[in-house]
């Protein structure tokens, strides 16, 4: 079984970092492959608990990201 992983992700309303943990290392590659290659509908998608909402995580987000996998 491929694990999840986990990561922050700033809420825009709240300002909170919330720790992500609902895809696991396969799917964030596979996202974060299609995003590179400009597939629009490909997303890693964010939840703060506090605000009730979801948003796709940021750019620069996406690189920490990638580069954390990377590792």
């Amino acid at each position: 079984m491929d694990p999840y992983v986990p990561f922050l992700a700033r809420c825009p309303k709240c300002g909170y970092e919330w720790l992500q943990d609902g895809y696991t290392r396969r799917t964030l590659l596979q996202l974060l492959d299609s995003s590179a290659s400009g597939c629009s509908s490909a997303s890693i998608d964010a939840y703060c608990m506090r605000c009730a909402v979801s948003w796709p995580i940021s750019g620069q987000e996406l690189q920490a990201l990638s580069a954390e996998l990377a590792r």
